[in-house]
């Protein structure tokens, strides 16, 4: 029973790792920054946010979609600034 248990939270924590790689990975494109120059910070288990290169972005976590940026911000166009 021990076993499996902690089968399934090596899997969840690689799973994390392999999520946290996803995002990099997808703000790195989005930022036009290099994955080593980026900051994340952690909103909720859902929800985080990237900055470097002198931008920054959030992303939501979708099950279906992978990491989704929903912010106007990453190319320093808010939303007051439109």
């Amino acid at each position: 029973m021990k076993a499996a248990t902690m089968a399934v939270v090596v899997a969840m924590l690689a799973g994390c790792v392999n999520l946290e790689g996803q995002l990099r990975t997808r703000a790195a494109f989005d930022l036009q920054c290099s994955e080593s120059q980026l900051n994340v910070v952690e909103f909720d288990p859902w929800r985080r946010g990237v900055s470097g290169c002198g931008k920054k972005a959030s992303y939501t976590y979708s099950q279906t979609s992978g990491w989704i940026m929903n912010t106007s911000d990453a190319f320093g166009v808010s939303p007051a600034k439109q």
